[in-house]
């Protein structure tokens, strides 16, 4: 515009927009890029995968299978597409397929002992209610397999 003279409002508004957009698409980047952000992101879908698939698996192999090897093939079916999905888009590994799935049982069997002290001690020893227990179990053992995952599973400093 000349001296004097007003913008257009659809200039304006175009301007607006685009302003929009970049910090639209800056904050999805930021979420994206960021590690932490993947991994909460991913474990949420993680955890509804294994809701869901252990109910299916239940139902179809309940009636044919004892209990106990029921949980076993549960465990094997969520904590490989766990392990598929934390490899893929959480940490985006290109390491060894079957070493990182050896280490990714090691830190889920760590997570598991270290939910069920916690949680023994909690109650057993401290006399906390289960449900609260088990929530500061839930989030420790969240906070541990960051850890483990981002150092021992998936340690490849070229999977970021």
């Amino acid at each position: 515009p000349g001296k004097g003279k007003k913008p257009n409002k659809l200039i304006l508004l175009h301007l607006k927009i685009k302003i929009y957009t970049m910090k639209s698409t800056s904050l999805f980047f930021n979420l994206y890029n960021n590690i932490k952000y993947r991994f909460l992101f991913i474990g949420i879908i993680n955890t509804a995968f294994g809701y869901i698939a252990s109910i299916f698996i239940y139902n179809i192999l309940s009636k044919y299978i004892p209990f106990t090897l029921l949980l076993v093939i549960i465990n094997i079916v969520n904590i490989t597409f766990s392990f598929i999905t934390h490899k893929t888009f959480t940490f985006r590994s290109k390491g060894n397929f079957f070493y990182e799935y050896i280490r990714t049982y090691i830190s889920n069997i760590a997570s598991i002992l270290i939910g069920f002290s916690i949680t023994w001690v909690m109650v057993n020893l401290i006399h906390i209610e289960f449900w609260i227990a088990q929530l500061f179990s839930i989030i420790i053992g969240t906070i541990f397999l960051y850890f483990a995952h981002s150092r021992f599973t998936f340690r490849n400093k070229t999977s970021y």
